[in-house]
């Protein structure tokens, strides 16, 4: 693979701002709830995105949601890099939307350069990780993690007073494209773009952090 490949900054800057107009707020955020019409709305989105390329869709039982650009050995288990896109009420247009976006922009890089993977590249979009709405946050990974959904979950009700499951058997009928996964699988590694929530790298002059 060539040192000096690069993706289509402008490309991603420009999905960052589409992203950012469902469920933008009057002060340049966004309010994109998980398991809302506007989560759904921008799993549409990126589904759609990804079918034009003729990457693979898939979702679980949580509405995880993943996009899969296939490698040279299918059996190997994937890369797995991605974030979120639900936000807080008063979310920021790129928490989240930074990491499974940026992800999204290397499968087409790959697939623009036409460079062939050993293994699969798959970005994830986690189910409510903000937890706003819907406590506890980080449902799509912890369930992910565990290869099951808790049972006391089902009981859950929304600040709004939604419940739970009828939203997410909502939001995962929404997408019917999308081919029904089991719920956690093997990884090669995971890898998460993030912005920084406090200001220790601006103050130290950093374009960026690792942490592990």
């Amino acid at each position: 693979m060539s040192t000096s490949l690069e993706i289509n900054g402008e490309r991603l800057l420009a999905r960052l701002q589409r992203f950012a107009e469902i469920g933008a707020t009057p002060r340049g955020g966004v309010n994109r709830q998980a398991l809302t019409a506007l989560d759904r709305e921008a799993r549409r989105l990126l589904t759609d995105l990804a079918r034009k390329r003729g990457f693979s869709v898939f979702q679980d039982a949580i509405a995880n949601l993943f996009i899969r650009r296939e490698g040279r050995n299918p059996a190997l288990p994937p890369m797995l890099i991605g974030s979120h896109l639900d936000s807080q009420p008063l979310g920021g247009k790129f928490d989240g939307a930074l990491g499974t976006l940026s992800a999204f922009e290397v499968l087409e890089t790959l697939e623009d350069c036409g460079i062939e993977t050993e293994r699969a590249v798959e970005v994830v979009a986690f189910t409510n990780e903000e937890g706003c709405r819907f406590a506890p946050g980080c449902m799509g990974s912890i369930a992910f993690a565990a290869g099951d959904i808790p049972a006391a979950w089902r009981d859950l009700r929304a600040v709004d007073g939604a419940s739970f499951v009828e939203e997410l058997a909502a939001t995962l009928t929404s997408l019917p494209e999308a081919t029904m996964r089991p719920l956690g699988f093997p990884v090669f590694a995971y890898l998460e773009v993030h912005i920084e929530q406090g200001r220790l790298l601006e103050s130290e002059g950093l374009p960026v952090g690792v942490v592990t």
